[in-house]
């Protein structure tokens, strides 16, 4: 139970002693039967998040999350290191590459100097595959292994307009190799810009790389800071100055704290008393920080019934920024927020 969001240990534990819930799919058939919201201090809100949550658990399954598959991919990685000493580079492909949320297909590429027959696919316990091949073939092995299969399949199609065949020997016009040591080399032969991995998923990328319109990335390097985290002040884990050291740690120039408002009385949502000591705290680390590192003080703050926040004025005033918060849309079946940002940073 505790895989689903929103579900705290406090909440099963109720949920068992009031309920008598001891798996996922008593508490599936609970919440719809609408006995959740019967519970004091759960409600219907917490009712239709555990629905969305068991629902996605359901989606995902065989899929992970970027993280664990960033560690499984690295252990991978390093295995195969060992194993094939005579790799001489390895690159992530498949859902990882593409920078999917949840990643179902983990997939390496890897060169070797000599490989007697071609490429070949090694796959390890069905749920990894090590792709080998030679410089020559390198890209269009990388292209392939990454996908996906939407956007491969259209890659083929204007290869075919072109009279050509794309397939894991390269990029081909009858048996001559137009392309295939590369991915931008084969996708400017087909007249297109370079797809960036995250664009792959086979909506309008094609048509906007043969337009020359490809939209620009937002990259790693490009992001300055973090907004929008929760301390322990609230519903998360870490205090407000272990987290302002990671992100400086990660060369983060700013860090946006933004616990749960006073009406979030389930998430240990802030009185004006806690406000007042979080930021006491922020201002003593931004002394400490200097110019090279700066705390911006934020709220999510919940949106009441007649459209204001859950705070007066003055106490909104103090804040750097303000997630707004509709209660009447997180009662709904995604559970959504809705951010402003009135001062700006």
């Amino acid at each position: 139970m505790l895989t689903i969001p929103g579900l705290r240990a406090d909440k099963v534990i109720k949920l068992y002693q009031e309920l008598g819930l001891t798996s996922l799919e008593e508490l599936e058939q609970a919440a719809r039967e609408g006995r959740l919201q019967t519970v004091k201090g759960l409600g219907a809100s917490l009712q239709t998040k555990v629905l969305r949550g068991i629902e996605l658990r359901r989606e995902a399954r065989g899929r992970r999350h970027m993280h664990k598959a960033d560690e499984l991919l690295r252990s991978a990685e390093k295995h195969l290191k060992e194993a094939r000493p005579e790799i001489i580079r390895i690159t992530r492909a498949g859902d990882f590459r593409r920078g999917s949320e949840l990643a179902g297909d983990l997939s390496l590429v890897g060169e070797v100097e000599k490989l007697p027959g071609g490429p070949k696919a090694i796959t390890a316990g069905g749920q990894l595959t090590a792709h080998l091949t030679d410089a020559a073939h390198y890209g269009v092995t990388l292209l392939l292994a990454t996908g996906s299969d939407a956007h491969v399949t259209g890659l083929r199609a204007v290869a075919g307009e072109r009279n050509m065949i794309l397939d894991e020997k390269g990029l081909r016009r009858g048996r001559k190799v137009v392309a295939a040591a590369t991915e931008q080399a084969i996708y400017k032969a087909l007249g297109m810009q370079t797809i960036p991995p995250e664009l792959r998923e086979g909506r309008d990328e094609i048509a906007r790389a043969l337009a020359g319109a490809l939209p620009e990335l937002v990259l790693d390097a490009d992001i300055a800071g973090i907004l929008h985290a929760h301390t322990d002040r609230s519903d998360g884990i870490d205090t407000l100055e272990a987290m302002a050291e990671a992100t400086r740690s990660r060369g983060y120039q700013y860090f946006g704290v933004c616990d749960h408002s006073k009406s979030a009385h389930y998430a240990g949502g802030l009185s004006v008393e806690k406000i007042a000591e979080q930021q006491a705290e922020a201002d003593a680390l931004n002394w400490k920080y200097g110019s090279a590192f700066r705390i911006f003080k934020g709220i999510e703050s919940d949106i009441l019934p007649d459209g204001s926040l859950d705070y007066p004025d003055d106490v909104l005033a103090r804040f750097d920024f303000i997630v707004a918060r509709s209660r009447a849309v997180q009662d709904g079946p995604r559970g959504a927020d809705r951010a402003n940002h009135p001062r700006g940073l």
